[in-house]
């Protein structure tokens, strides 16, 4: 797949998402350690526009634990390919609709965007 243009088609997808007005403004914070090796909450990471919703039914498989299903729902988080977006790591956090959420995986499809799986904490 040479020759694709990956940030035009990411501003392509972002723009239709502005367009219908699904996008929301979210902070990311980052949990951190200072100089001494002390625990910092709350520390700013960037501000993103991005897309939140729920996908139904997923297995889970663990080394640890077996395999388990959820028939419900989980939650991700659609976010452009971006310079903000980079900085964005596995367990950084944000508050939604009064809701804390966790970044499990950051779900980088080809540098195209970020399909971030969540949990609740």
């Amino acid at each position: 797949m040479a020759g694709i243009n990956r940030a035009k088609i990411s501003k392509k997808v972002y723009k239709q998402l502005e367009k219908k007005g699904l996008l929301r403004e979210v902070k990311i914070l980052r949990i951190g350690k200072n100089a001494y090796d002390e625990k910092l909450e709350d520390l700013y990471v960037t501000t993103i526009k991005t897309y939140y919703y729920r996908e139904k039914s997923k297995i889970n498989i663990s080394s640890d634990s077996g395999a388990t299903v959820n028939i419900n729902y989980y939650d991700k988080l659609l976010v452009a390919y971006n310079e903000e977006s980079k900085k964005i790591k596995q367990d950084d956090y944000f508050t939604l609709d009064e809701v804390k959420y966790k970044i499990i995986d950051t779900g980088n499809v080809e540098n195209i965007v970020f399909d971030m799986r969540l949990d609740r904490m």
